[in-house]
């Protein structure tokens, strides 16, 4: 299943990159009270990166809550073991 994964990871940023190729004129960008020109794969590099960093703070409560039961559930798993 990893491989699937990998080659469906690879396709992605190969498409990515033929489009980032193909469309490199620059474009002008408004948000809110903010303008700037940016090209097309600039664009796309900083919405992946700025998805990945929220997907990471997001993912952080449930990462800590699986760590933390982790710690108690081999603690007692030791507890356990010593007491035998």
């Amino acid at each position: 299943m990893n491989y699937v994964y990998l080659i469906l990871t690879f396709i992605l940023v190969l498409i990515l990159a033929i489009l980032g190729m193909q469309n490199t004129e620059e474009l002008q960008i408004t948000f809110l009270a903010w303008q700037f020109q940016s090209t097309v794969p600039y664009l796309i590099l900083n919405s992946a990166l700025l998805g990945a960093a929220a997907l990471g703070i997001l993912s952080l409560p449930k990462l800590a809550k699986k760590h933390y039961y982790l710690k108690k559930t081999r603690k007692e798993l030791h507890k356990y073991r010593d007491s035998q």
